[in-house]
């Protein structure tokens, strides 16, 4: 076992005499805005987990200010508690004295994600991982509780590889304003706000509370990060971080890493849109696309993404192309079936010999030109004309027509 070192030596000097016969204090290994993290031994179940507790530098607050500081600590043990996922850093236990708050929590060993993304990932390296990060933040969210803090330093791995997404500190339940917040990682003079800049929604940047939409935006950025190995919007300073956030451009996924399909691009244009309308509506739709990615193998946008997954605000010119072309799928089908009913009209009531078999007629579903609607609607266009072209290969069992593949 690790020598203790002497600026930890006294670390837990005011808890029960239990909790520090139980918990062996090994070292410090972090401190943040609110807290300060030990690794520790757990001495009655043989086992490594995490100590954290008010930070000594904020010890010396007024006494409302350290109840608060208190209540947000206990907040984050209530909200991580209550949200079942293997993706999500598990809480043990939640140990208090007269002046200290101490959380036990599962102690995950192979660093974080801020360690990986210094480099691009390869796109089938990115997707497992992808998918497990939205496992948890859909459970969160399931839970009706948002992280608001999704960043590279609280996405942890363990030594399998997999992901556990850790510190809901700034946690809210998702019908309150994050207005109330206590601790922030912007400056007091920004304290409304919740979350790290260059991770931070747009909305929430201008005041807005946080949403679904929020936790999906910062998880774009750790994505786009993943991918290149740079945050998309991070800028020199606070204020141009900010600026790039509201205003600048993402540039394509493509021009840093090659091996990003338009199929990947697509996903990240809907993660990342500034408008919280045009992301995607929950963590749930974001997967069925992410899995479609997962499961192509290619990688190369062969996936056609969920129709539930579509902005709302090209809903109405989705159905109006949907309806236009159902009119004419339903003309180019009377078209092909026209001399097969005529000729039977016309059979002999008394012939006596079959008649030989109708030549079958030839039917290919062209794609579709969409003009001005983007990746978004010509994924729809697609979705559409494979739906089109399976309903008529499905009438084509009891017609004479043969259904052709627009290749």
């Amino acid at each position: 076992m690790a020598t203790q070192p002497e600026d930890r030596t006294d670390a837990f000097a005011k808890m029960p005499g239990s909790f520090r016969e139980r918990y062996s204090v090994l070292r410090s290994i972090g401190r943040g805005g609110m807290g300060e993290v030990f690794l520790a031994e757990d001495q009655l179940l043989r086992r490594q987990v995490v100590l954290k507790r008010l930070a000594p530098f904020l010890f010396g607050r007024s006494g409302a200010d350290q109840a608060a500081l208190r209540q947000q600590l206990l907040t984050e043990a209530k909200r991580s508690s209550a949200i079942r996922s293997p993706y999500i850093v598990q809480i043990y236990d939640v140990c208090s004295s007269e002046d200290d708050l101490v959380l036990v929590l599962e102690y995950v060993n192979g660093g974080n994600l801020r360690d990986l993304v210094s480099r691009p990932m390869t796109v089938p390296r990115f997707l497992p991982s992808a998918i497990e990060m939205a496992e948890a933040i859909r459970a969160a969210h399931a839970a009706s509780i948002l992280h608001c803090d999704i960043k590279p330093e609280n996405i942890l791995r363990d030594e399998a590889g997999t992901i556990k997404v850790a510190d809901f500190g700034l946690a809210r339940a998702a019908i309150k304003d994050c207005a109330d917040a206590a601790t922030v990682s912007l400056p007091d003079a920004a304290s409304s706000l919740c979350g790290t800049p260059g991770y931070m929604a747009p909305e929430v940047l201008e005041g807005n509370s946080p949403t679904e939409q929020s936790d999906i935006f910062s998880l774009g950025i750790v994505y786009y990060e993943m991918l290149s190995g740079r945050n998309p919007v991070k800028g020199k300073g606070l204020t141009q971080t900010i600026d790039q956030t509201l205003h600048g451009p993402i540039p394509p996924i493509a021009d840093v890493n090659s091996g990003a399909s338009p199929a990947l691009q697509h996903v990240l244009n809907k993660m990342l849109a500034r408008d919280p309308e045009e992301r995607y509506a929950t963590v749930r739709d974001l997967l069925i696309d992410l899995r479609g990615l997962e499961r192509s193998g290619d990688h190369h946008g062969s996936h056609q993404f969920s129709q539930t997954a579509l902005p709302a605000k090209h809903l109405a010119l989705g159905g109006a192309i949907f309806f236009g072309l159902a009119i004419l799928t339903v003309a180019i089908l009377a078209a092909a079936l026209w001399p097969i009913w005529n000729a039977q009209q016309k059979k002999p009531a008394a012939q006596s010999e079959p008649a030989p078999p109708p030549t079958p007629q030839l039917l290919a579903v062209i794609p579709f030109k969409v003009t001005g609607g983007g990746d978004q609607l010509s994924a729809f266009a697609e979705g559409l004309r494979n739906t089109v072209t399976s309903s008529l290969a499905r009438a084509s069992a009891r017609e004479p027509l043969e259904i052709l593949a627009a290749s």
